[in-house]
């Protein structure tokens, strides 16, 4: 059983973007965000969501994705890289939940409003409800366990570096890639350093992927050159 799951327009998403890089940002202050509709600003979207849900922001990033992406139980990834859906449930179904996860006030900026509540697929992790659907879908491990072992480390709440220095490299497109680096995290547990360390590891592979087509590469692969990239880092660091 599914539930409809509704979308902005390309169009429209478009046009309130426009407004925020303007500065009209005032509707960002109310209680619930003003749609314009006219009959083409809203579609749905049929057979990508399971059952609703209620995101609360006093708990932690990790339950909040689990729930999401549960919910989201057919969503396919190509609708998944659409704009148009993130800015529509950043601004009409979790638009309580974005304004105090992100401690929004009435000061805030046009560049966080861009930031939390619209999407660009080279920085899906700034999305304040992407964010959370990728975090899963690119560390969800069924092999494993615990299926959402790698995603504790990524969304943990002392790897918020970890999860800015991935999100920002080309790895992060890669599925394989995060969880191999996420394995290795969830072993490497030396706090000395550690935003140099997950830095130094995440530059190795992005000078490495200069060299030899990472895209191909399986989890252990990312898991062992870890490895090896920490022994370098502690070598050049000695």
């Amino acid at each position: 059983m599914s539930v409809l799951q509704r979308t902005f327009s390309k169009e429209y998403t478009s046009i309130l973007k426009q407004k925020v890089r303007g500065g009209d940002i005032a509707s960002y202050s109310l209680e619930k965000f003003e749609i314009e509709e006219n009959g083409r600003d809203v579609y749905p979207l049929q057979n990508v969501r399971k059952d609703d849900v209620k995101l609360d922001a006093s708990k932690s990033d990790f339950d909040n994705a689990v729930l999401l992406y549960e919910s989201f139980e057919s969503l396919p990834p190509f609708i998944a890289s659409e704009e148009a859906l993130w800015a529509y449930l950043t601004h009409v179904e979790h638009f309580d939940y974005v304004k105090e996860r992100w401690n929004f006030n009435s000061e805030f900026s046009s560049d966080l409003i861009l930031k939390r509540f619209f999407y660009s697929s080279s920085i899906a992790m700034d999305n304040a409800i992407s964010r959370l659907w990728w975090g899963v879908h690119l560390t969800k491990d069924e092999s494993l366990e615990d299926p959402y072992k790698y995603t504790r480390v990524l969304l943990g709440n002392r790897n918020s570096d970890l999860l800015q220095n991935l999100s920002k490299s080309k790895l992060f497109r890669y599925p394989e890639a995060v969880k191999g680096i996420m394995k290795f995290f969830s072993e490497y547990d030396d706090r000395t350093d550690f935003s140099k360390v997950n830095r130094f590891i995440i530059q190795y592979f992005n000078r490495l992927g200069g060299v030899k087509q990472l895209v191909y590469m399986e989890k252990e692969f990312y898991y062992e050159t870890a490895q090896k990239a920490l022994v370098l880092y502690k070598s050049e660091k000695g």
